[in-house]
């Protein structure tokens, strides 16, 4: 694709006190051959488990909310912003906390707050669903969230599922509001299915081992394992990044087992990269026939769709054009779209922030081009085929033209961003 778009056992003699392994007292490990990679036969590390790096990222979160007297959900923005960089945070934070709160998301407790004086009484309007319902609603209630954005629940759990698998970008997951960039990762608690939840936590690891500069997770073939040098607080240059074949004591035990062979870790490796590479095609591929598709929407729309619609309400040509408009930023959506997997599966790996903010500001993209695409497809052949009653058809040009317009907003943020090199991060 060119662009144009559990546990596993680690065995190592380490000692009982300070879990160190040290590669000079172990000829035979990994990492003491002769392979053609630079490292310091008297460098130390020490392994973590995926409960011990569990046990450190709460660690961190508990101390920035206890000292900052913020919420757990806020000290999890702040971490993921500054790349889990206690020390940055509090110069940050101590420095100006209105201007941190703000790059964050956070409420700024001296503003006016419109969304606490908010109250939903009655009927409310979804700005997702563009669907007008009953704020007490045993099926669909209304949902505020601490920037006094109302949303029905249905919608709200839709885009925080979507936003979870997506990636690590929901960890830094703002407003759906266009305007808005509150963060609302206090509602995941509340709102994500067991299931989302479990993959938020695996995204909050491995942020946490992204993150650290002297980290790096074994890449041995199912392995939870990371491990940290403790003679460098960078270790960019660590053979595991460029020798998948450095893996944990656990593949050398499998090995002389007859368990596991050096074909097989390869087969691993190799599924590894196919699987990122396919996840990143289907989705290119996915948009490319979607744009195919709706150009020749278009043209069916102009030869039948709108003669009927104009002959059945009485209206102009003119009248019309909003569905045409719509159908237009369809396409040049399902473009971008398309090209932003092609940068997605180019990006750097040693920028896991950028990625995260790519994520999210793809994310959110796409869920609103899947919401508009859906609208003018399937409810459009309802009007033109007389099965909704006229008296609808306002209500569903109403929604066309508003969605239309917050899809293209998306879009042009996500633009503007990576034309940027995605700087705002910075």
């Amino acid at each position: 694709m060119s662009m144009s778009d559990d546990e596993c056992s680690v065995d190592y003699d380490l000692d009982d006190e300070q879990g160190y392994y040290n590669s000079e007292e172990y000829p035979d490990s990994p990492g003491s051959d002769d392979r053609d990679c630079s490292i310091d036969n008297n460098m130390e590390f020490r392994f973590f488990s995926s409960e011990e790096i569990r046990a450190h990222v709460h660690r961190d979160i508990s101390e920035i909310s206890s000292l900052l007297s913020v919420s757990n959900e806020s000290a999890v923005v702040l971490l993921s912003k500054f790349g889990w960089d206690v020390g940055r945070i509090h110069e940050e934070w101590f420095s100006d906390e209105e201007k941190t709160r703000r790059a964050c998301g956070l409420r700024v407790p001296a503003d006016s707050s419109e969304g606490e004086k908010r109250d939903v009484k009655g009927k409310f309007f979804c700005g997702i669903c563009l669907e007008s319902h009953r704020h007490d609603s045993a099926n669909n209630s209304a949902v505020k969230s601490t920037c006094g954005h109302v949303y029905c629940e249905t919608c709200w759990r839709t885009y925080i599922s979507t936003a979870i698998n997506d990636g690590a970008g929901s960890l830094l997951l703002r407003c759906p509001e266009p305007s808005c960039k509150a963060s609302v990762a206090d509602m995941i608690g509340s709102l994500a299915s067991d299931e989302n939840r479990a993959k938020y936590e695996n995204h909050l690891l491995r942020s946490y081992v992204e993150g650290k500069k002297n980290f790096r997770y074994c890449p041995g073939p199912g392995c939870e394992f990371a491990v940290e040098c403790l003679d460098s607080e960078d270790i960019s240059g660590c053979p595991w990044r460029n020798h998948d074949d450095y893996g944990c004591n656990r593949y050398e035990v499998a090995k002389k087992d007859g368990r596991f062979s050096e074909e097989e870790n390869i087969r691993e490796m190799v599924k590894r990269s196919l699987d990122r590479y396919t996840h990143h095609f289907e989705r290119w591929i996915g948009n490319h026939i979607s744009r195919k598709r709706a150009l020749a929407d278009i043209e069916e729309l102009s030869a039948k769709h709108l003669e009927k619609l104009r002959d059945i309400h009485h209206l102009t040509m003119s009248q019309l054009q909003f569905i045409k408009d719509a159908w237009v930023q369809i396409v040049e959506c399902r473009r971008v779209l398309k090209w932003s997997y092609a940068y997605g599966y180019y990006m750097p790996e040693n920028e896991p922030e950028k990625k995260k903010f790519f994520e999210y500001l793809q994310g959110q993209a796409e869920f609103n081009l899947e919401r508009l695409h859906s609208l003018v497809e399937k409810e459009l052949s309802r009007h033109s085929n007389k099965e909704a009653p006229p008296i609808e058809f306002t209500s569903y040009s109403t929604k066309v033209v508003d969605l239309t317009k917050v899809t293209r907003g998306y879009f042009q943020n996500l633009g503007t961003a990576l034309a940027n090199g995605l700087s705002d991060v910075n």
